[in-house]
This record gives C-alpha cells, structure tokens and sequence, in this order.
C-alpha cells in the first residue's frame, strides 16, 4: 500500500498527472525499425488490405528460407504474430512475442514484440503467471522506449510489490510515465488497496481523478466508474449510481453482477417494475455464468413489498430449482467443487474472474484457430499443442481456486436458503393478515398508451436480445388494498420489452 499511494490525486481532487496535453514527443508510440525494408513493406501493405492471413504465409516463407539464429527469421516469426493479433489470436500472438523478446533483447525486433504484448495486456485477457512472473520479471531488458518501458516497469513493480520487495518495486515505479495507461492503471489498484483499507472516501477520491483525466484511458476509466458507482451506491446515492451504471460496457461476469446492483439501486428508487424486469432478465442463459441468489432474494421481497404472495411462492420455487443441484451437493457432502453452480459462482470471485474469462477466450481462439489450413507450417502443430496445454494448466489452478472457496459459497447459499425458507413462510403468513392502517405499500407501473406512440411495448415471448435486456419491465400494482389476499395476483410473470423510438 505504500508504494501504491505514491499514485493518489493531491488535495484539489485531480490527477498528479495533472491536465495538461503532453508534448507530442513525450509519450510516442514505438515505431519498429524493420531488418527487410522489402518485406516489411509487403506486411504493411497486406495489413493496409486487413489480409492477415497472406501475413501468415509471407512469414512463414521468411522461417522456412532463413537460419533460426538469423534476425530476417524472427522478422518473419513477428509479422505472423502480428498477423494474428490483428485476427484475435490473442494467445498464439503472445507466445510468438514473448519467443522474440527473450531472443532479441535490446534490439528493434524485441522492442516491437514487447509493444505488441503491451497492446494485448491492455485489450484482452492473459495469464498473468506467465506473462508476469515468468516472462518479465525473469528477464532483464535493459533500458527501453519510454511507452515500453512503462509496460514492463510497471509489471516488475507490480509483481515486486505484490512480495514486499518495496526496495526492488520502487526504482521500476518511478520509470512509469505519468501519461502512460499503465500510470492510471497504477492509480486505479492503489484506490482499490484503499477500499482493503476501509478508507472508502481516499479511493473515491482517486477513482474520480482517473475519470476526470483527459489522459486516462477509457477501459480505466470504465474500472473506475463502476467502483465510483458501487460507492455512491453504499451512500444512498441509488440514482447517481444508476447514471453510471447505465453508461458501463463489461464482460459478461460483470455484466450479470452490475445488473443485479442496477435492480438494488432502482428498488431503493422504488420503481418496481424497471427492477423486475432487470432480475427476470439475468435468467437469461445468457448470465448463466454470473448465477447470483441474491437475484431470488429481491424478486421476493418486491412481490411481498406490493403484496403478490403467490407470486412469492412461485419465485420461491424457481429458487429451489436453480440452486437444487448445489444444495444436493452440500447435503450429500459430495466434492463441491465438482458441482455446476458453486463452480459458476467462484469463478466470479474477482480475484480469479479474469483467469476464468482468459480460459473462455482461449477456448474460442482454438477452435477457431484450427478452421485455418496451417498444418504445412512447422509453427502450426505446436501452437495448437500449446493452446491445449495451456487450457489443462488454467484448468488445475481454477479448480485449485475453487476448492479453496467453494466451502464458503456453500455456506452463503445455505444462509441464502435460510432467507428464502423465511419470505416464503411470511409470505404465506401475511397473505392471512390486512396491512396496518397507514403503511403506505401502494405502487402503480407505468401504463401502456395506446394513442401515443413515443414509447412501444412488445410482450416478451420467451427469447431474451442482449440489446434489449436493459428495457425489460414488470408492469406490476400493488394489491396491498384488495379485500381479499388470498385471491390469485394479477399476472406479473409477462415481461414487456420497452422501445424507445
């Protein structure tokens, strides 16, 4: 933490970094010196026309005519990386690159392969084991391009850091230039290792200066917004934080879990109907991986909140029949870990999110990867060998990860039975009694107009668009003054997709 605060704003709220434009010559972007003016200009070209694939075999040819040991060799080794970057290859691309920059250190060849693994850290997902711990922090690089150097600097202080060798952390800090992606990157953790703190307002603090920082990268920014709005959120700032919220592009872990944080926060606005929809949606197949019982848990509490008891008992059971494997699993004191639903739910764990988005993204590159006609090229066989050890290799650290949390998601869904066995007996309990005279648990939705046409309805017929989530409603009212509780509730298991024209 103490070097990490190194990065946090000053008193007037903004970046260290300051607002200035920088110099243009202060940050460039690296240009490589090619070893084959020639052939480099035909990877230019072919990269002008997008035609990655020709690329491939104008690479291939340069590994096949030259030495191993020869620079033209590796030239032809880094266009087809770069060629399969650009076809989002992203884990080939890596392995080439880091083959060049541990040949070629200190040379254009291996400046240009750690630019290109800069870019890739940045965009998609890695293993940072590999290309950390054990690819830069083994290797010494010698002193680098400014826009390099900060990506390997930061890495090295990172993973220094991270053991306590504060004293080997620091001179690598410093080398990280303040308008670099990987400065605000730097920012964002030390606003995290507050939050560890339980200093929420320092992270707040800094959070906000990486969004009000023209330099700051967008992807950082969206990081940071989304900690801004958990934050905001905790202080009863529900319609702030849906501002942000609604402005947010995620992965798919993060997208199902800020949109049950969007339904607490509309909840707490008391627009039930909008809230509703957002819970219904996460059923979508679509969220399967970021499964959540808290989704249940609301969806209860707002029908007992407006009186639909019946529909209580019947979000009661579609719990049951969710989370019916898991609590199987737990009563038959099977392995948990082997269980579909406990395993979904550790890979949310932010600490091992990532690694299990990196194995999804692996997983789509190789089997794409292998629709291409390679296999006369000695590269080919290996890399897909490499894809497939590399899958076995996350596979056992996850499962690792999971065992170890597996015991206390058991207990958490256990505690979540508990809650959910509760709204169900009280609901069948209030539906016998008459709400307290002056408990105000009125609510009417939206109505349908069906002479303006500014705002379209469409009844949801069982098919979820990822477009379209957001817009979903219940359109629900309260039935706390009817006479009669034990009469069946309006139906409000049809979900209306909103359009706005």
């Amino acid at each position: 933490l103490s070097l990490l605060a190194q990065a946090t704003p000053d008193n007037s709220g903004k970046s260290t970094s300051g607002l200035k434009i920088p110099e243009k010559d202060e940050l460039r972007p690296y240009k490589y010196e090619p070893v084959d003016l020639v052939f480099w200009d035909k990877v230019e070209d072919l990269l002008s026309d997008k035609n990655y694939p020709e690329i491939v075999y104008l690479g291939a040819e340069n590994m096949e005519v030259f030495d191993l040991s020869t620079p033209e060799y590796a030239e032809g080794k880094l266009a087809i990386g770069l060629a399969l970057l650009k076809m989002k290859f992203t884990y080939a691309a890596t392995m080439l690159f880091m083959d060049i920059a541990k040949d070629r250190i200190g040379t254009h060849l291996g400046y240009a392969a750690l630019n290109y693994l800069d870019e890739i850290t940045q965009t998609y997902y890695f293993d940072p084991k590999e290309l950390t711990e054990d690819f830069l922090n083994s290797y010494e690089f010698g002193e680098l391009p400014p826009k390099i150097q900060s990506f390997v600097s930061y890495n090295q202080a990172i993973y220094n850091s991270a053991f306590g060798f504060d004293k080997w952390a620091k001179p690598e800090y410093t080398k990280i230039h303040k308008f670099s992606y990987w400065h605000f990157q730097w920012m964002y953790l030390s606003a995290l290792a507050y939050i560890n703190k339980n200093t929420p307002q320092t992270a707040l603090q800094i959070f906000t200066a990486i969004t009000e920082d023209p330099m700051a990268p967008e992807t950082i920014k969206d990081k940071a917004n989304i900690n801004i709005a958990r934050l905001i959120f905790e202080e009863g700032q529900f319609e702030k934080s849906l501002e942000l919220y609604n402005r947010l592009a995620l992965d798919i872990r993060e997208k199902g879990r800020v949109l049950l944080e969007r339904a607490w926060a509309t909840y707490y606005l008391k627009d039930y109907s909008q809230a509703l929809g957002m819970l219904r949606a996460l059923e979508a197949p679509y969220f399967d991986a970021s499964i959540n019982y808290e989704s249940y848990i609301l969806e209860m509490v707002i029908y007992k909140q407006l009186c639909h008891y019946e529909t209580v008992i019947e979000a009661v059971d579609r719990f049951n029949a969710r989370f019916r494997s898991a609590f199987d699993t737990i009563q038959k004191r099977q392995p948990l870990e082997k269980d579909p639903t406990i395993a979904r739910m550790a890979l949310m764990e932010y600490d091992i999110q990532d690694q299990a988005n990196f194995v999804d993204q692996l997983r789509r590159e190789y089997d794409d990867l292998k629709a291409y006609n390679w296999k006369q090229f000695p590269f080919f066989q290996d890399m897909l060998s490499r894809y497939v050890a590399k899958d076995k290799e996350m596979q056992i650290r996850l499962k690792d990860d999971i065992v170890r949390k597996s015991t206390r998601i058991a207990e958490d869904l256990l505690d979540a039975k508990e809650q959910v066995d509760f709204l169900d007996y009280s609901a069948k309990l209030d539906a016998l009694r008459i709400v307290r005279k002056g408990e105000n648990r009125n609510y009417t939705s939206e109505k349908i107009n069906y002479l303006k046409f500014d705002t379209m309805f469409w009844l949801f017929g069982g098919e979820y668009w990822l477009d379209e989530l957001p817009d979903y409603k219940v359109l629900i009212t309260s039935q706390c003054d009817n006479n009669n509780y034990n009469s069946a509730p309006q139906k409000t298991n049809d979900i209306d997709d909103e359009g706005d024209f």
